[in-house]
């Protein structure tokens, strides 16, 4: 069970990180006039749907070369 929760943890935790490098989140932080910080989480969804279909049209060129090689 223990391994389970860590990889869990784990897999969620490279999600995260290339999803930050890959420009689908972003952190803003802000100070409000009365001295307040305001942290913002941005989730870029077209980008991140924009990255989905490249990955897909990559795959399936992946997948088309392998196919011609083995005939």
């Amino acid at each position: 069970m223990k391994r389970l929760f860590f990889l869990l943890v784990l897999v969620a935790a490279a999600v995260v990180a290339v999803g930050f490098y890959q420009g689908w989140f972003s952190v803003v932080t802000s100070t409000t006039p009365d001295g307040k910080q305001n942290i913002n989480l941005t989730v870029d969804k077209d980008k991140i749907k924009s990255d989905e279909a490249k990955l897909k049209d990559g795959a399936k060129e992946v997948k088309d070369k392998a196919v011609e090689k083995v005939r």
